[in-house]
Order: structure tokens, then sequence, then C-alpha cells
């Protein structure tokens, strides 16, 4: 039995993006059978003594672990020491998260002395920290710790593999997703009215990824008065299913824009933060900027997040580039998005799961050494707990 941390918030926002992270990793690496039989468990909960006794001994896969500033042990718990993690952590697919995120806040981007560590201590057990995109890869790299980006874990949809993409030639079903961050809440609704101005007879849909609070509320409550269908699609992962009877997605969700690009069908992402920025960086085609603000990105990052951030603004013009973006697509028949199939099937061959498999063979072969078995695993081991 195999131990995977999850970064799906199952007790809170429910967040399928969150949920697909999980569902594609366990999905990849049974594939390419690193993985049987296993559990979750959710970041914030500790790697008890009794966790420990039963998974301490084998690889403990991570996907999706964010490698913001602090990240352990503010969001995931593990252990108290950071030289006395279990052996067999295996990150994957790693972020880098900050609410603004421009290149010039990555470059500025430190990580806390005791996550460091810790970071130091995996990479010495299982090689460089897999990021899920170059600017998080970077981030790691400028604090001194050996990374590679392999993709996100959600990416990768093996039943789309050597697939071309799908490329409409109308618009007849259209799913947009909400924004995470207030601000964008008047882009949001401009989003869908320009939608429901440009395509009126198509029929678009508003998908909420994570659990009904004050902002998707009233986004979506704004979209029910215009007759426009909204789904609640939080922790139920056959939405991603659902959106096989879709043309286009366009929103600010990460993993709406994911979920649909694995699918190889277009999609057009709002970026709000580093999330979004950092996926840009290997996908470009259909990323806008979201944000705006009469401060230069080296100002803001110069400054603390607190005061950088009620200085940004939704960029509300972001909403007519799209259309017009959309517009063009449609003349040329999407062929902007013609190189994405090949560049996530290389990506996957080349990258992801040898990489995979290589950290795995590197715990195998640590935990393989009784000088290196972790402490707390032996001791529960020899007291039968």
């Amino acid at each position: 039995m195999t131990l995977v941390i999850t970064t799906f918030p199952a007790a809170t926002s429910g967040n399928v993006g969150d949920m697909l992270i999980t569902a594609s990793f366990v999905e990849l690496a049974r594939h390419i059978r690193v993985l049987g039989k296993y559990e979750t468990l959710y970041r914030e909960e500790p790697l008890t003594p009794e966790v420990l006794s039963q998974f301490g001994d084998d690889t403990i896969f991570m996907p999706g672990m964010s490698v913001a500033y602090d990240s352990y042990p503010r969001h995931y718990a593990l252990v108290e020491d950071p030289d006395n993690l279990p052996l067999g952590l295996v990150p994957f697919g790693c972020s880098w998260q900050h609410p603004i995120g421009n290149i010039e806040d990555a470059e500025r981007a430190s990580i806390a002395p005791t996550f460091r560590r810790a970071l130091l201590n995996i990479v010495d057990h299982s090689g460089p920290i897999a990021t899920r995109d170059p600017q998080a890869e970077a981030v790691l790299q400028r604090n001194g710790i050996p990374a590679i980006t392999v993709g996100d874990c959600a990416w990768y949809h093996l039943p789309s593999k050597g697939k071309p993409m799908r490329r409409p030639t109308e618009l007849r079903n259209i799913a947009v997703t909400t924004p995470h961050a207030f601000r964008f809440k008047d882009q949001s609704i401009a989003l869908i009215d320009m939608l429901k101005e440009s395509w009126p007879s198509a029929r678009i849909v508003l998908f909420l990824h994570s659990k009904n609070r004050k902002l998707t509320r009233e986004i979506s409550d704004y979209a029910k008065r215009i007759d426009v269908a909204v789904v609640e699609a939080a922790g139920k992962l056959e939405i991603f299913d659902e959106y096989e009877k879709f043309d286009l997605h366009i929103g600010h969700r990460l993993h709406g824009h994911i979920g649909f690009l694995r699918r190889r069908k277009p999609s057009i992402l709002f970026m709000e933060d580093a999330r979004s920025k950092g996926f840009a960086q290997s996908l470009p085609v259909g990323c806008f900027e979201a944000n705006r603000s009469d401060h230069t990105n080296s100002q803001l990052a110069e400054m603390p997040i607190e005061d950088a951030l009620p200085l940004v603004s939704a960029d509300m013009a972001a909403v007519t580039r799209a259309q017009q973006f959309i517009e063009q697509e449609m003349q040329t028949g999407f062929a902007r998005y013609s190189g994405v199939p090949k560049f996530l099937d290389t990506m996957l061959e080349d990258v992801f799961l040898p990489t995979l498999e290589a950290r795995v063979r590197s715990v195998k072969r640590i935990l393989g050494r009784p000088a290196k078995e972790n402490p707390l695993a032996r001791i529960f081991k020899a007291i039968g707990a």
C-alpha cells in the first residue's frame, strides 16, 4: 500500500482542479506500474507515527505540491523536523504560487530556511524537484534547489495521446469558469455578457470549480438572471468528461483551461496569478493577462504583497482582446492550437514518465539500504505500532 499526499481540499473548497491533479497522477503512475493500491492523505494532515509505521518504508507521492515561500510547514504538515522527513517522499508537478505572479515576482521569490532544508533533503533522496512549469523551476533554482520541469500532472490524458487538436467550425457550446480573486468579478461578468452578445445562439454554461462562496455566488446569481446555466462542479471529477460536449472553454480557472487542452479542445485562459502565468511559459496560446496596474511589474514586485495587491485591478480590455482572438481563430480553424498535442505528447513520453520512473528508482535504492531507513518508521516497527 502506497501513500499519496493530495492537494484536494475535500472538506473545504472541494476544488475540482486539485482533484484532477491527484487523479491524473494516479492514472499515469499506474500506467508505468509504479503505483498499485494506495491511500490518500490531505496535505494538512501530519505524518503521524501510526501513518509512518504503515507507509514510511515505501514511496510517498506528493502530486501538485506547492513550492511557495513556506508551504512546509504552513500548508504541508508532514513531520516537525525537516531533517527527519520520510526518505520516500516524491513531490511531482510542483507549483509556485503568488497572487500576482509576474516574472519580476518570481525573480525575487525566496524559500523559507526550514522549507529549503526540507526540499534539499528530498533532493538528496530522490533527485531534483519536479515542477509543473518553468517559472516554478526557476524559483527553486535561484534558491539553490535543483529542479526540472515535467508539467502539471493534469496536462496528460492518456486516451487523447497521439490524437490531433479538435478544432470547432462553430461554437455551439461554450464553458466558462470563474476567477479565484474578487478583483476579477466584474471582468468575469463582462466576459459572460460578451459571449452572450457575440454568440447569441450558443449554449453558455458557467462551471463553478470550487464550492459556492461570495465571489462565485455573485457571478452565478448574475449568470442565472440572464439565462446562463450554472453547474456546481466542486468535488465532481466527472465534470471533465462533461466538457466533451463543449467546443470551447474560456475563463480564469487554470484546470478548466487544462481540462480542455488535455482532451485536445481549444481554451482561453485569463491569467490572474502565478499558477496561470507559469503555465503560459509552457503553452502561451490562448492565455491573456487579466491584471492591470499603473505601476510597473518591477515596482509591484519590490513592494510587500499587502501593499502591491491594492494597486492591481482587473484589465477589462482583456475581454475585448479575447473576443477578437476567438473571432480570428474561428477564421483560421484554431490554427494556433495545432502544436498543442505534439507538445503534450512529447513532454509526457520524454520528460514526465521517465522522470517519474527515475524518482521511484532513486527512492527504492535509498529505502533498500538498512542504514538509511527512516528512524521513526524503524522505531514504531520495532514496538509493533
